[in-house]
């Protein structure tokens, strides 16, 4: 069976028991962290690199 195949049919199953409004819940979480993590990261080490 192809990978695309299997994968339709497992979303297809699932697709009717997923909560969409938790989610949207989630993913939007995800997102927040995605961007405090950036945000972090940019101030980790000066541009151009670490010193010494």
């Amino acid at each position: 069976m192809e990978p695309a195949d299997l994968r339709r049919l497992v979303m297809a199953a699932v697709r009717p028991h997923i909560d969409r409004e938790r989610l949207r819940e989630v993913l939007a979480e995800e997102t927040r962290q995605r961007e405090a993590l950036a945000a972090f990261l940019a101030t980790w080490w000066p541009p151009g690199g670490r010193e010494g």
